[in-house]
């Protein structure tokens, strides 16, 4: 083998060793990019989805004070009232509803699930055995 075939055969080494080596790192930083890209979205949605919430919540917290102070006084008119009006506030499509309990578990309202209306959950129990209306509840106090 001559010295200029060796000389050519180490340059076409060292250009494809090259190209390998920026190939890896070019893919490992737009790999790292890309995490962090989708890191950063996923933050600025959830941030949107909790401000989105926060509005609707807001509102209807609004229109209930509102029926409480302009209604009639009668409670069960005043629930009748509520139950209706935030059984028409849907938000996100069709995921996004406002449920209500009194303060002793009987359902007020749930738009998507009536069946619950009128009946009392006090003791309803997630899979991990937790009584989720009165942690709801409670967290509401």
């Amino acid at each position: 083998m001559t010295f200029s075939l060796r000389l050519l055969y180490i340059a076409v080494f060292q250009v494809i060793l090259t190209a390998v080596i920026t190939y890896f790192l070019v893919t490992d930083e737009y790999r790292k990019l890309s995490n962090e890209s989708l890191r950063t979205l996923e933050h600025f949605l959830k941030e949107q989805k909790q401000q989105e919430l926060k509005n609707y919540t807001s509102l209807a917290i609004s229109t209930v004070e509102n029926i409480y102070q302009h209604g009639d006084q009668r409670t069960n008119v005043i629930k009748l009232q509520v139950a209706n009006m935030l059984g028409s506030l849907l938000y996100n499509g069709e995921d996004g509803y406002f449920f209500v309990y009194d303060d002793k578990g009987i359902g007020i309202s749930h738009p998507k699930e009536p069946f619950r209306v009128g009946k009392n959950w006090w003791d309803l129990e997630d899979k991990k055995g937790e009584k989720i209306i009165q942690i709801l509840i409670n967290n509401a106090k």
